[in-house]
C-alpha cells in the first residue's frame, strides 16, 4: 500500500505532509492537463481526413485526457477512488497507445477497429439468450439488440470470420468464440504489459492491484487506514498518471507530427521534460509556484 514515504521520496523536504504533497502533485496534474487542453486538444480538433491509425490514436489519446480531466475536477479527498479509477484507466489507455504505435505494419490497427462489432455481437447475443432462456423476464434492450443480431451484417458466419481472420483459431484448432475475445488484442493485461517491456511489468506490479482495490467490491482498499494514507494514495496517484500521461502526449506527437505547432517554440520532448516531476525536485509550496508558471502561453520559453 501507499504510504507516506512514497510521497517524501519526490520531496525537498521530509516534513511534507500527505495533505500538502496531494496538493503539490494535483497542482502539476492541472497544468499538464491545462498543457493538453489548450495546445494537444486544440490541435487535434483541427485534424482532417485522418487515416484509420491516426483515428485509433486520437481516440484513446482523447478518453485519456477526459480522464484526466476527471482526476483535475475531483480535488477533494472524498474523490479518492475516482481519482485512482482514473490513472487506472490512463495506464490502460498508455499501454492501448504503446501497442498500436509499436506495430507499424497497422495490424494492430485494423484489430483494434474490428474489436466492437465483436464486442456489440457478444453483449447482443448474451441478451437474446437471457430471454429465451427466461420468457417472463424481457428486458427492454431485447428488441435492439435481436434486430442487431437479425442483421445480415453481423451474422455470426460473418463474426466467425472476422474472428478468425484477426484472432486466429482456438489452441485446439475450434473457431473461437466471441465470448473468447476479451480485449481487442486478445490478450490480458498482464500478458498487455508484459509485451512492452519489464519497466511497464514491474509498473503493473507496484500500481495495478492497489488501484483494483478502490474499483471492485471487498475491504482491501480501506480497512485499517487512516486519513494520511488517503492523501498518499490520493498524492500519488495524480504521480503516477503524470508520469503516464506525459508518454500518452509523446506518442499522440510523434504519431501526428505535433512539433510542427506553430505556436511551440521548443520540441515537445523539452516542452514535456519542463512539465515531468521529478523525484527530489518537486513538492514544496515554490515549487507549486513555479508549476503554476507552466501555462501554455509561458511552455516554449
Amino acid at each position: 500500500m501507499i504510504k507516506l514515504e512514497d510521497l517524501k521520496k519526490y520531496s525537498n523536504s521530509k516534513e511534507t505532509s500527505p495533505h500538502d504533497g496531494a496538493d503539490a502533485f494535483y497542482c502539476g496534474t492541472k497544468q499538464i492537463h491545462n498543457f493538453s487542453q489548450n495546445v494537444i486538444i486544440s490541435v487535434l480538433k483541427g485534424q482532417l481526413n485522418l487515416n484509420e491509425r491516426e483515428k485509433a490514436i486520437v481516440d484513446t489519446y482523447y478518453r485519456a485526457h477526459l480522464c484526466l480531466s476527471s482526476m483535475v475536477k475531483l480535488n477533494e479527498l472524498q474523490y479518492f477512488q475516482q481519482v485512482v479509477s482514473s490513472a487506472r484507466t490512463i495506464f490502460e489507455l498508455l499501454v492501448d497507445l504503446k501497442i498500436l504505435h509499436s506495430d507499424k505494419s497497422d495490424r494492430t490497427t485494423k484489430i483494434f477497429h474490428a474489436f466492437p462489432q465483436i464486442a456489440k455481437y457478444k453483449s447482443a447475443e448474451q441478451m437474446v439468450q437471457f430471454s429465451l432462456n427466461n420468457p417472463g423476464n424481457m428486458p427492454r434492450e431485447f428488441t435492439q439488440r435481436k434486430k442487431y443480431l437479425d442483421d445480415p451484417a453481423n451474422s455470426k458466419k460473418k463474426i466467425g470470420g472476422i474472428i478468425t481472420k484477426h484472432w486466429g483459431l482456438s489452441n485446439r484448432g475450434n473457431q473461437k468464440r466471441p465470448q473468447d475475445i476479451r480485449h481487442w488484442t486478445g490478450l490480458d493485461f498482464r500478458k498487455r504489459v508484459s509485451d512492452l517491456g519489464v519497466e511497464y511489468e514491474q509498473l503493473y506490479l507496484e500500481i495495478y492491484d492497489w488501484q483494483s482495490w478502490y474499483i471492485h467490491s471487498g475491504s482491501t482498499g480501506y480497512v485499517g487506514f487512516d486519513k494520511e494514507t488517503f492523501e498518499a494514495v490520493f498524492g500519488y496517484s495524480h504521480a503516477i498518471v503524470q508520469r503516464l500521461f506525459l508518454e500518452a502526449i509523446l506518442i499522440c506527437g510523434e504519431e501526428l507530427h505535433l512539433d510542427k505547432i506553430d505556436n511551440l517554440k521548443a520540441s515537445l520532448g523539452h516542452i514535456i521534460e519542463k512539465l515531468r516531476l521529478h523525484p527530489g525536485v518537486v513538492l514544496l509550496q515554490k515549487d507549486i509556484e513555479e508549476l503554476k508558471k507552466l501555462e501554455p502561453k509561458n511552455i516554449d520559453k
